[in-house]
């Protein structure tokens, strides 16, 4: 599977873990899927997909990076990291589409592209997103719901703040000593919601 393919693909599985995510905090499961996707804008998306790339560091079996080791183009943006490749590419998400400001849920979706060759690394990706989705869901005040509140989340981190005020806009999230340094802040930050 092609890097770009495998991004979209678990990053459009991930959108539909948010939207799972936010009917279940705010306790309304009979909201359809487009009323939730409306509360979902891109910048959201972007520090939700940030979050729970960091939230994988260091869970996944050998390798540190967990999921920064597919999402591994964010760039330091105005409003937080966005992943590059994601969000210029977002018109082929499989089963949404953006609409202006939001994601839709597509009537007819275009389809998983998933060669057979690679569905069990796409299944442990998955695994992977949704134990980190799971301990993003236990930090009791994360706010997921507010999208302000994660874009200063994200600004308070070490990797958005350096690559901001040294005009440098890749984070250097291939590093492990950063993803660690990163995720032991973010863990502190997350404790004193």
């Amino acid at each position: 599977m092609c890097s770009l393919n495998k991004k979209l693909t678990l990053f459009d599985y991930m959108v539909g873990e948010f939207v799972k995510w936010h009917k279940e905090k705010v306790c309304c499961s009979d909201i359809s899927d487009n009323e939730v996707l409306k509360t979902l804008k891109l910048t959201r998306c972007m520090k939700l997909l940030y979050f729970t790339c960091l939230a994988s560091v260091g869970k996944d079996n050998g390798n540190y990076k967990g999921l920064f080791r597919t999402f591994n183009t964010f760039l330091a943006y105005q409003r937080g990291p966005v992943e590059e490749n994601v969000y210029n590419n977002r018109k082929f998400l499989f089963r949404y589409r953006f609409d202006g400001e939001f994601l839709q849920k597509r009537e007819n979706p275009l389809g998983e592209i998933l060669p057979n060759s690679n569905l069990e690394e796409y299944n442990q990706e998955k695994k992977l997103i949704d134990k980190a989705i799971g301990d993003l869901k236990n930090i009791p005040k994360f706010p997921m719901n507010d999208t302000d509140a994660l874009v200063d989340l994200s600004h308070n981190l070490k990797l958005w703040k350096e690559s901001i005020a040294f005009s440098y806009p890749l984070l250097p999230t291939r590093f492990e000593s950063e993803l660690k340094r990163e995720k032991e802040l973010f863990d502190k930050k997350c404790a004193n919601l």
